[in-house]
Formats: C-alpha cells, sequence, structure tokens
C-alpha cells in the first residue's frame, strides 16, 4: 500500500509539473494555402483548447459590430463586410481555418483589406501597413490570450467540482466503514453470546441423556409404572428441544462467523477505496493549484 501510495504521489507530482506549465502564446505572419489560393494569414497557437470553442468564439469576436453570418465551406470559414474596429475603420473580409492539434488549436486567419489579403509586406500606402499589421496582431494575439485563459478557467472550474465529487465519495466510504464496524462488533459480540449459550445447551443435554438414561434403567423396577413412564417421556422431549435449540444456535454461530468474514472484507476493500479517493483528492487539488498559477502567469 505504501509502495504504491508513494508511485502514485510521485506520478501526482510530475503531473503538476509538466502537463500545466504555463505555454507562451506568439502570433506569426506566414502565407498558407486556403480557398483564395497561397496567401498571408495570422496563424497562432492557443494552448488547452477545442477548435469548436474557440471558432464559436472567434465568430462572435469578428462579427461583434456586424449582422453578416459566418460561413462555413469545408474546414474554412469567411464573413464579409464585417467591422472590426480594432484593425480597420472600413468593411473588411475575415478568412480562418482552425486545426486540433493534441491539446491546442491552431488558428489560421485571413484579413481581406479593400480587396487584397493583408501583408505587412504590402507596398500600398494607401494605410501604414505596420500600424495594421500591429493591431492584427494585438488582435489576434488579445483573442487567443483570452481564449488561453477561458480554458483554464474552465479547467479550473471542473477541477473545483472535482474535488466536491472526491469529497461525497471519501465522507459516504467514511460513513459505509462507520456501518460495517459497527455490524462487525454486533456480530463478534452474538457470536460471543451464542458460543456461550451453545456451550450451556451442551451441558444441559449432557444432563438430560444422563436423566433419561436413569429413567430408562428404572422403568422396569419402578411401582408405578404409569408414573415411571411419564417421567421419561418427559426427559425425552426434553432432551429433543434442548436438541433443536443447540442446531439453532450452531445455525447462529456459523452465520455470525460468515457475516464477520463479510464485513471484515468490506471493511478492508473500503479503507483501500479511501485510500485511493484520498490520492485522487489529493492529485486533483494540485492540477487546480497548478492550474490557478497558470492561469496568473497568462499575459
Amino acid at each position: 500500500m505504501k509502495t504504491l501510495r508513494n508511485l502514485m504521489l510521485g506520478i501526482a507530482l510530475l503531473i503538476s509539473a509538466s502537463s500545466f506549465a504555463q505555454e507562451k502564446i506568439s502570433v506569426v505572419n506566414e502565407n498558407v494555402d486556403m480557398s483564395r489560393g497561397n496567401n498571408p494569414a495570422y496563424v497562432v497557437m492557443i494552448p488547452q483548447s477545442e477548435a469548436s470553442e474557440v471558432q464559436k468564439d472567434w465568430a462572435k469576436r469578428i462579427k461583434q459590430n456586424t449582422n453578416a453570418r459566418v460561413i462555413q465551406k469545408g474546414v474554412e470559414y469567411s464573413i464579409t463586410g464585417t467591422r472590426v474596429v480594432e484593425i480597420y475603420y472600413e468593411p473588411i473580409n475575415v478568412y480562418n481555418a482552425v486545426v486540433q492539434v493534441d491539446s491546442s488549436v491552431k488558428l489560421v486567419t485571413l484579413f481581406e483589406i479593400d480587396g487584397m489579403f493583408f501583408s505587412p509586406r504590402d507596398e500600398d500606402e494607401k494605410f501604414n501597413n505596420e500600424k495594421t499589421h500591429q493591431d492584427i496582431m494585438k488582435f489576434v494575439y488579445n483573442f487567443a490570450i483570452e481564449e488561453y485563459r477561458k480554458s483554464v478557467s474552465n479547467q479550473i472550474e471542473k477541477g473545483r467540482k472535482k474535488l466536491i465529487e472526491y469529497g461525497g465519495q471519501l465522507a459516504k466510504l467514511e460513513k459505509e466503514n462507520t456501518t460495517f464496524n459497527t455490524n462487525l462488533k454486533t456480530n463478534e459480540n452474538n457470536l460471543k453470546e451464542s458460543e456461550i449459550t451453545f456451550s450451556t445447551l451442551e451441558k444441559e443435554r449432557e444432563r438430560i441423556v444422563a436423566e433419561v438414561s436413569k429413567d430408562q434403567s428404572n422403568l422396569s423396577s419402578a411401582p408405578n409404572k404409569k408414573e415411571a413412564q411419564k417421567q421419561l417421556k418427559k426427559s425425552e422431549k426434553e432432551m429433543k428441544t434442548v436438541g433443536n435449540n443447540l442446531i439453532k444456535e450452531q445455525d447462529k454461530i456459523k452465520n455470525y462467523k460468515t457475516r464477520i468474514v463479510e464485513y471484515k472484507s468490506k471493511i478492508k476493500e473500503n479503507l483501500e477505496t479511501q485510500e485511493r479517493t484520498k490520492w485522487e483528492i489529493e492529485r486533483q487539488k494540485k492540477q487546480v493549484d497548478a492550474l490557478i498559477t497558470e492561469l496568473g502567469n497568462i499575459k
């Protein structure tokens, strides 16, 4: 049990130290192949996220100032004539794709401004390329940060709910174990009483057997045979009653012993389950604490 507990603790420490380390987010500008050909795009990896959730939130973000609908064609999403005031003062078209990569989501976004897919390398002087580039980078970065925070916050909430669940399980196990111990003690006491009763009945049977034997011997020489026969029948009836009581008490002893074995087994199993549940609680606490630290470090 101790070896298993130490191994589990080691695993928990490893999980808390590596799985929830805060991941760096960076937005890069590179050319990608989409439905409109190979064009410049802004790409970011969002850690610990789900593609469906990222797409849903991204759609809300880019259509916040318009009634235009986001259209899906295969893995590509697009919205025409949306106003993203953080990027440009006129309506623009936005194309994007989301790809699940293990526990992260790759968000690829293209911004079509004035009929051209924006790239900081363009030489069109109709607008300040560098400022627009920085605004797009900031817009995509801030979205990625918010999604990362949202995901970690959701994990923290789930972890806390899991802790409450484990706490309830542990309380139930402890209550069950109290009942098992009470029942065990009751059966142990009943067993002792039955064993004493059985021993007393055995001695009683020995006494009655001797009386029956004596009555049988005296029957032939008794002056009042009718009275002697009556006494013999009484003794035989008493012997039968004691014999039946012995059988009943023997059955009780057998049942008490069986229940004692069962309750000892249940108590052992219950304590082992409690141990595992306590380990799960500690592991979950470490995960939640690590996630809280990670959330605080997301910038």
